[in-house]
């Protein structure tokens, strides 16, 4: 499992638009290292993860049962993120 951070678009009461941080969880599927422009890069491919709390419906929040971080499965679709 990691962290995943990144950015959410929110809409607020006034019909502003606004862009505020979230931090996630996922499952880490393989990890990849290549060379781009002769530079070593590594690479995750990562999916976020169900869970209980996640109740509209987005991927990547865990809930917690006697202190523990409990998922029922996983939810997007993978993607790759620099490592």
């Amino acid at each position: 499992m990691v962290r995943i951070n990144s950015i959410e678009t929110v809409y607020l009461p006034d019909g502003t638009v606004a862009v505020r941080p979230v931090s996630t969880v996922g499952a880490v599927l393989q990890y990849a290292a290549v060379f781009i422009d002769g530079r070593p890069m590594a690479f995750a491919h990562v999916e976020r993860v169900k869970s209980a709390k996640d109740r509209r419906g987005r991927s990547g929040y865990a809930s917690s049962t006697h202190g523990i971080q409990c998922f029922t499965g996983l939810g997007e679709v993978p993607y790759y993120v620099p490592i």
